[in-house]
């Protein structure tokens, strides 16, 4: 806070300024806290940018934020009903000792896991796909086996995994609609010996799928080629028209197209799908847009850091001369080569940099 007062003097005003500084953050407690170490709240903490620290400014909205950030963590490690609220204590003259006091709450965990309107795969091979949330398949009296609950796993199992399933299958429009998700009290026990040892929640989840026709390949083609010509490259997607459509293999075949232009000098080469369906014959005409780009040519390898070793010795294990058109596979295997060598810490992407000339077309 600051203020200023102005009052008469003989020869003139007299401006007098009141400032009362912030307080610093002297101490950071976390009362209550079992379930997440202190450096995982921390980490944490750093990679939201909270900008909670000891020495930092006591601001009381960094702190509302920091409660925000520990909630959501102790809801991802499963204690979904944790609160957690702030206690500051002044320490004289201009400081404060912060104390986080956090009620866990019982744990909860997913119970059942059922797929509603599928017909093409079963329950439990939609289960099997899952990998954030899926039960390990332990009976229930295991409960402290079972995985803990966390709906943007199951949203995130959904988009990467379910979806994906479904699309490589040529169900293309697949829908996933929201969880529906089903809570009740438990009680965990030893599997030999049958008494309670404690209470937890449990979620049974439910995921309604609408699964939609399945489409095959239409038409294919590439647009904006230069280099090479379709039937010469067309069989690199793997797939012929009246196959089923399955997107996993047009997302393999770009990388493979780029791989391919990046080996002859063609390092910014990108390739866009086109997808227009034909819902009556159930096809999907597929078409990818090629911008090839500008090809590079090696111009100059320079070498640092390597205070002992003779330039010659790591160049003679690159397989690319200066003056050579740039084959980005050829240096990626040279990069192994001079790791392989065991002079040097282990070289790896972002200890090396491509520098492009666009002008000239040399890196």
């Amino acid at each position: 806070d600051v203020r200023l007062e102005v009052s008469d003097g003989e020869q003139g005003k007299i401006v007098t300024f009141y400032v009362r500084e912030k307080k610093l953050v002297r101490s950071i407690d976390y009362k209550g806290l079992s379930s997440v170490a202190q450096s995982d709240v921390l980490e944490r903490f750093k990679e939201r940018k909270v900008g909670l620290s000891i020495q930092s400014q006591f601001d009381p909205v960094i702190i509302k934020r920091a409660q925000v950030v520990l909630q959501q963590l102790l809801g991802e490690r499963g204690r979904q009903f944790a609160t957690v609220r702030a206690r500051t204590r002044n320490i004289p003259p201009n400081s404060v000792a912060l104390t986080f006091i956090v009620v866990e709450g019982p744990k909860v965990k997913i119970g059942d896991i059922r797929f509603q309107g599928n017909t093409v795969f079963s329950n439990h091979r939609l289960v099997r796909a899952m990998k954030y949330s899926r039960p390990v398949g332990a009976p229930p009296w295991f409960y402290w086996f079972h995985k803990t609950y966390d709906k943007d796993r199951i949203l995130a199992d959904l988009e990467l995994q379910i979806r994906t399933l479904y699309q490589d299958n040529g169900f293309f429009y697949v829908v996933l609609k929201e969880p529906q998700i089903k809570m009740t009290d438990t009680k965990r026990r030893w599997p030999f010996f049958f008494f309670s040892w404690g209470r937890g929640k449990r979620v049974d989840v439910t995921l309604p799928v609408e699964e939609g026709p399945q489409y095959r390949l239409g038409r294919f083609v590439i647009r904006g080629n230069k280099l090479f010509k379709q039937e010469q490259i067309a069989p690199v997607l793997q797939l012929k028209p009246g196959d089923i459509f399955n997107l996993g293999k047009v997302r393999k075949s770009i990388e493979n197209y780029q791989k391919l232009y990046g080996a002859y000098g063609y390092i910014n080469f990108t390739a866009t799908p086109d997808i227009e369906p034909d819902n009556k014959r159930r096809l999907i005409n597929l078409a990818l847009d090629f911008e090839e780009g500008k090809q590079f040519f090696v111009h100059r390898i320079e070498f640092s850091g390597n205070t002992k070793t003779r330039d010659k010795v790591i160049r003679r294990e690159l397989l690319l001369d200066e003056g050579n058109v740039f084959n980005s596979e050829f240096w990626d295997y040279s990069v192994l080569r001079v790791n392989q060598l065991g002079f040097f810490e282990q070289v790896k992407k972002e200890d090396y940099e491509i520098k492009q000339n666009a002008r000239e077309g040399t890196v």
